[in-house]
């Protein structure tokens, strides 16, 4: 299959999500097809390297704010920009040097070694998304496509995004800035045949909601892997550092980022008693976890569907209510995908107790519990006492020891539980063999939960 027929055509926006970043996308489309057509019939307007009066300005400078600190903000967008290619020097108001080449791995490293020198005075580089790079783009010229008089001495080549084929995430996203094409390249072997990077920085805190997606399921979504400048392709989640433990600890416990008062207030604690256990101890014991009601969904998966409770039904359990929909909503939902869906949905009060009864307690409900659950279905929908029966029975037949065991495989190191496993780890926590905190230690301790953040050697 080749390039042309992979070429990305999608117009949504990646990092930023705006209406901007859409039309742009449209217009640069029909644009581009006026311009290639006009400099293929006029083959001497490519050769002199000129901007055509067929087209207006898309980028004009007064659409940015440009500092003498070699920066530019496109007051469009609020991307702060690098006037220089990486390799290039800013100085009296240009660029100077030859813009160095990168494959795609080093691009990456680029903003690494960037923000470690203060580059411009900032510590906050990265490498632009694709739909970033596509808004400094300039229509109106060629070798180079872009604004020279806010990025000088621009070399026309390819420049590398952060961005991957979607469908195909082994091919990288550059943009051609000698005439303003985009197209996506096999990764490996245009290590090869390196490209120039520029560099971007954000003005306001990333938002860690604006996109969930994880390409290498290292626990950082690819959008705050960009502008941390880690490869959002590559397992580089180090949580053998203090800070990234504990920013993972906040994602996987609390499916949220860490504020920057709990990262000052846990990470110095953490570095003077060293021990990880307490500290995972503590946040699960905390309100915030409490309210996510894990066990009660935990319960639904184990006693109702004989089920184990998968870190997606957990994480779909957690995102729903914290989108605001109740955990009563939540048992209605899951009642009509589970094993007692038709008992739910058509049987009398009679039945449904007997049914719900018989699956939470292993056994045939006595005349009286099925008389009890009756004269409770006369004043509480289906749902609500389903919740009740869980919340007053499940909890007796369930041990304890096996919600802990599924929680935290789950939540910290994704552990495919099957119910041989679940049965010897809960054992062994019921006989005393087995703490709370050892079971802890041995998720810290185990292959499984370090290969989700970095490469494990053999």
């Amino acid at each position: 299959m080749s390039t042309t027929h992979l070429r990305r055509e999608r117009a949504q926006a990646v990092t930023l999500g705006t209406p901007l970043f859409e039309k742009l996308a449209v217009k640069r489309k029909a644009i581009m097809t006026l311009l290639l057509i006009t400099f293929l019939l006029h083959p001497t307007a490519e050769a002199l390297a000129t901007c055509s009066d067929r087209f207006p300005e898309n980028t004009p400078s007064r659409d940015f704010t440009l500092k003498d600190d070699g920066t530019a903000l496109h007051t469009k967008t609020g991307l702060i920009w690098s006037r220089c290619s990486m390799g290039q020097t800013w100085k009296s108001g240009q660029c100077t040097g030859v813009a160095s080449r990168h494959g795609f791995t080093g691009a990456f490293e680029q903003a690494k070694v960037a923000n470690a020198a203060q580059y411009l005075g900032f510590n906050t580089w990265r490498l632009p998304a694709i739909e970033e790079l596509q808004t400094i783009v300039e229509f109106h010229c060629v070798n180079p496509t872009i604004n020279e008089t806010v990025f000088p001495n621009t070399p026309s080549s390819w420049y590398w995004s952060a961005s991957s084929y979607p469908e195909f995430p082994w091919y990288g996203q550059p943009i051609d800035f000698g005439n303003g094409t985009d197209d996506i390249f096999y990764k490996i072997t245009y290590e090869a045949y390196p490209f120039p990077v520029r560099l971007v920085r954000s003005p306001k805190p990333f938002d860690p909601q604006s996109l969930g997606v994880d390409t290498d399921d290292d626990g950082i979504n690819d959008a705050l892997e960009i502008t941390q400048g880690l490869n959002p392709n590559l397992k580089d989640n180090d949580i053998s550092r203090d800070d990234r433990f504990v920013a993972q600890l906040y994602r996987d416990l609390y499916y949220r980022e860490a504020s920057s008062k709990e990262l000052e207030l846990q990470v110095p604690l953490l570095k003077k008693s060293a021990n990880r256990v307490e500290l995972i101890i503590a946040l699960a014991s905390a309100p915030e976890f409490q309210q996510q009601q894990l066990q009660l969904a935990t319960v639904m998966a184990l006693a109702i569907n004989n089920d184990i409770a998968t870190r997606e039904w957990l994480n779909e359990w957690r995102n729903a209510l914290q989108k605001g929909q109740s955990s009563t909503a939540l048992i209605d939902v899951f009642m009509q995908k589970s094993a007692l869906r038709d008992s739910y949905l058509t049987a009398n009060n009679q039945n449904y107790s007997a049914d719900l009864g018989a699956r939470l307690l292993g056994r045939d409900l006595t005349t009286q519990e099925v008389q009890d659950g009756e004269d409770h279905q006369k004043t509480m929908t289906r749902a609500e006492f389903t919740q009740y029966w869980l919340n007053s029975l499940a909890l007796k037949k369930i041990a304890f020891s096996q919600l802990l065991v599924i929680q935290i495989a789950d939540l910290l190191a994704h552990y495919p539980l099957d119910s041989a496993n679940l049965t010897a780890y809960s054992e062994q926590l019921d006989s005393g063999k087995l703490r709370s905190a050892d079971l802890i230690q041995l998720v810290l301790n185990s292959s499984l939960y370090r290969q989700r953040f970095m490469p494990v050697a053999n």
